[in-house]
């Protein structure tokens, strides 16, 4: 299960938001934005760099892909489908311990921004 390489070029659309999922990635050199369209304005929800992954929620939830992702230099990605995930998470449980542990940081970061922007609103 290695995965499929893909190389992108810097400003290169890897998905898009709404688009279906299915397969999620691990950058392997270069850097990538995540970015989720607010209307008319866009906003940064993370950049990401070697070794960290994306294209998770999709895989996992098996709804459309809730951000758009963007090469922002050139970037060589390992691409997995979901079953390709759910057979490395059998075969080898601590890539399922990391993705687990990833995804509480991440639901952590969120929380915290959450509370900070509740902060802000209610001292207005």
């Amino acid at each position: 299960m290695a995965g499929v390489h893909q190389e992108f070029n810097p400003g290169d659309i890897i998905f898009r938001e709404g688009q279906e999922g299915g397969s999620m990635f691990v950058i392997t050199k270069g850097r990538v934005k995540i970015v989720r369209d607010f209307g008319k304005s866009n906003s940064t929800l993370a950049r990401l760099s070697q070794g960290d992954f994306f294209g998770e929620i999709s895989v996992f939830s098996h709804e459309p892909r809730s951000a758009t992702a963007v090469a922002e230099e050139t970037t060589v990605l390992l691409r997995y489908t979901s079953q390709e995930i759910e057979a490395l998470v059998e075969n080898r449980p601590s890539i399922a311990i990391r993705i687990i542990h990833l995804l509480g940081n991440r639901l952590k970061e969120t929380s915290d921004e959450l509370i900070l922007l509740k902060q802000q609103l209610r001292s207005q």
